[in-house]
């Protein structure tokens, strides 16, 4: 399945929101979409900041909400039938937060379209996976910046063969470029500024995923079930949530296991 031509027909004749497409959005006005577009920096800004990389930008649209701030979002009058958001979650400090507020800026039957990073075929290969549990300790305390997270990120990050991301399963040496005192680092800086530093503060296989979704419905942290799955490709997968999906009744064991499957998946890598 193409994820991106997946979404693209799913949107077609309804209200969009995409979250952060940065230089490679999913949705294009000039293809007749009704879009909106919330991201961190107006379009020049964008421009201006990805030619420095040497990113093709001629993609990049006008953004409507200029703001990491999905609430800002939710309380306008308008209300979208889908929102998109293609790895972005993994980068919020508050998975809850980012769903109530999803709630609020949707239509009732609304959905939210995710695009999100496997980590066993990224930089984040060694990372611990994010829980339910973590997921309510962030919302609990109002976290607005990552810094254990960040710590991690550094720590933990890796490349193969020079590649932030890969899809293939086979073996690899994985070479590590930060030692302790450097991860240390961009710690102290958000500690003494209060400055905003991007990671990832959420870490997933495809079933870990699908299962910290499923907790937070059943213990009512959330009212999003996941409606449609696809796994990974590449290094992401896919997931539609919507409020009227019912929650996994599969087996606690079953779900579990398939989550221990994802893991021996990176042992075979190693």
């Amino acid at each position: 399945m193409d994820f991106r031509q997946h979404i693209r027909s799913i949107a077609q004749g309804q209200k969009i929101l995409e979250i952060g497409p940065s230089y490679n959005p999913i949705i294009n006005r000039e293809d007749g979409y009704d879009l909106k577009v919330m991201d961190h920096a107006s379009r020049d800004e964008l421009v201006s900041k990805y030619k420095a990389f040497g990113v093709d930008t001629s993609k990049i649209g006008d953004v409507d909400f200029v703001t990491t701030d999905l609430a800002e979002v939710a309380e306008t009058s308008e209300k979208f039938d889908v929102i998109i958001a293609s790895h972005v979650i993994e980068h919020t400090t508050d998975i809850i937060q980012f769903l109530a507020d999803c709630e609020k800026a949707l239509k009732a039957d609304g959905k939210v379209i995710l695009i999100v990073p496997d980590k066993r075929f990224s930089f984040d290969y060694f990372r611990p996976l994010s829980t339910a549990g973590h997921m309510i300790d962030a919302h609990t305390s109002g976290r607005t910046r990552h810094i254990g997270a960040l710590f991690d990120h550094y720590s933990f990050f890796c490349r193969r063969d020079q590649q932030l991301a890969w899809g293939e399963k086979d073996s690899f040496d994985p070479e590590f470029l930060h030692s302790t005192e450097m991860s240390r680092g961009p710690v102290d800086k958000v500690l003494e500024t209060g400055e905003y530093l991007d990671a990832h503060e959420w870490v997933f296989t495809p079933n870990s995923f699908r299962f910290a979704m499923n907790e937070l419905l059943l213990s009512g942290f959330s009212k999003f079930g996941i409606e449609f799955f696809h796994p990974s490709q590449g290094y992401e997968f896919l997931a539609i949530l919507s409020p009227s999906a019912p929650p996994d009744t599969r087996d606690k064991r079953e779900q579990l296991f398939a989550i221990e499957a994802d893991m021996r998946e990176l042992t075979l890598q190693l």
